[in-house]
Parts: C-alpha cells; structure tokens; sequence
C-alpha cells in the first residue's frame, strides 16, 4: 500500500474528516467508543499504563451512560456489570478491551445524557442532599425545591390578574415597562423573587426573566445548567469537525469539569486531569481554546 503524504493526510483530516458527520449511517459515538478501545490496547501492549488509563476511564464512562435496562443490551449485560464496577479500569486487560470493542461499539448510539446509575437511596442521604437559597436583603432561606413550589404559584396566581404577566403567558409582546411591573410585583419582602434567584431556584443560569417566568408556569422548558453546558460543548464539537478521540475527550472533560467545578480557567488546563492529556496547545488550536473558555464564562457559577 502507498504510503499517503502528510499534506495529503492533513487534508483528508481537516477538510474531509468533519464532512463525516452529515452521512446519517455515521456512528460518532460508536467509532469513539471503538478508537478508545484501541488506543487502550496500544498503550496496555506498550506498557504505558497511566496513559492507558485515560482511555479506560473514558470507555468505562461512556458504558456508565448507557441504559442499563434498554432490552437491546439484554445480550451484553454482563459486559455492563463487569466495566461499571469501580475497580475494572485498573484491571483490564488487551483481549478484554477488544472484545468489549467488538460487543458494545454498536449500541453507543443508546448513550443517555446523564449516567445510569442503580441507586440505593438512604433517607438520611436524600435529607443531606438538600439544597438552599438564600434571597433577600435579611437572607432569608428556603430549601430550593420549596422555593421553586412558592414561586410557581405566587406567579400563576399574578398570571389570572395582572395584564403583564399575561403577556408573558401568552408569548405576546412586552414593553420595558411591563418586565419592570413584573419584577417590582414579585421582588416582594415573602419571596424576594429576581431574575437571579430565578436563574439559581431552576440551575439555569443563562436564563431570562421572562423564559424563567413561563417555566415557572409550565408553559417553556428552560435546560438545566448541566443539560446547556453539555449541549454547547457537544454543539462545539460537531461545528468544529473533531474527530480525534482526544479532541472529543478535551472537550468533554472540559465540559464535565465547567458543572463539577463552577468555572475553568486558562490555567486549569494545564493541570490535572487535563494534563493527562498533553499540553492544551497541542491539541487544539489557539483559537478554539479561547472558544472554550468564552463558553464557560458564560456558564460560570459566582460563589
């Protein structure tokens, strides 16, 4: 076989390779899934086991998102059970890796947004895990999920009344004077309801008032941080062609980092996990990681 020339590689890399994506019978997150296989076998084969585990992790969180009980997994619940367990990343061996390939590669496309967990809850976990906000000039504190229930019916009461809020039920337009009715009529001393304690009550911090009122209402769904951050690094990736499996695997930690975290950093990149990795500016061009930052500042939690 001819050897292909680096230009001529370079070209079917950055020019044809993001094409790819737009053929329907393309599976994105199947040919990832399958490439991590790989590369974890290579590097287990050449015995490099830190850089090993990288891919491992990968492979075993992707494994994590798949819907465990979906009746077209039946026939590879073992391999589920078996890569779900905390300790297999550690473990695992080449002929292993290969045949977690071949048997799971094509049901990447089940992958769920969120992992698929099979919990135990303990009602003393589920008390420690409450949330509180904290709103007013006194502070006043609500537990969230009681707060988000007050505003929703303090907000349909003043939609069966108030012209403004009708407005903003009904999708009609409204004037600066209307949202400045609409906030003095809720930034009140029982709730001291605000865009901003709207945005933290829903986790949806890049939300409006009026988009924030109408999912208060029922009437627009407003994603969850999460949901937004995850669908604006995934949206960065399919606009920017990545086909790398480090490419993709920078982009997502990234993004899993920005909703553990609360922010990134230019210099968190440089450290852990990400080093892991290699130098930033090696994987990515100049440009695209200042896009990256400029996503996450627009998601950033203030403490």
């Amino acid at each position: 076989m001819a050897r292909v020339k680096e230009s001529r590689w370079n070209s079917i890399n950055h020019q044809l390779a993001p094409l790819m994506r737009y053929l329907p019978s393309v599976d994105l997150d199947g040919m990832i899934f399958s490439s991590w296989c790989l590369e974890a076998t290579l590097c287990l084969w050449a015995s490099d086991r830190a850089r090993a585990t990288a891919f491992l992790e990968d492979i075993r969180a992707s494994v994590l998102h798949l819907p465990i009980d979906h009746p077209d997994l039946e026939s590879v619940k073992a391999y589920l059970n078996k890569v779900r367990d905390k300790n297999w990343s550690a473990e695992a061996k080449p002929d292993e890796i290969l045949e977690l390939r071949a048997q799971l590669s094509q049901f990447m496309r089940l992958r769920q947004p969120e992992p698929q967990y099979i919990l135990e809850v303990d009602i003393d976990d589920a008390f420690q895990e409450q949330q509180w906000i904290v709103v007013g000039p006194a502070a006043k504190e609500f537990e969230v999920e009681t707060y988000r229930k007050e505003v929703e019916g303090k907000v349909r009461a003043l939609a069966e009344n108030d012209v403004a809020m009708q407005k903003i039920a009904h999708g009609a337009p409204i004037t600066p004077k209307d949202l400045q009715h609409v906030e003095r009529l809720l930034n009140k001393p029982e709730l001291y309801v605000t865009e901003e304690t709207l945005r933290t009550a829903y986790d949806a911090p890049q939300g409006s008032l009026v988009a924030l009122l109408r999912h208060a209402l029922g009437i627009e769904h407003l994603p969850r941080r999460k949901d937004a951050i995850r669908a604006a690094f995934e949206a960065f990736v399919a606009n920017h062609g990545y086909m790398e499996a480090d490419k993709i695997r920078f982009v997502r930690l990234f993004a899993e980092r920005l909703i553990s975290l609360g922010k990134v950093g230019p210099g968190d990149l440089y450290d852990k996990p990400f080093s892991v990795l290699g130098p930033p500016d090696r994987l990515l061009p100049e440009k695209d990681l200042e896009e990256l930052l400029w996503i996450a500042a627009r998601f950033e939690k203030v403490a």
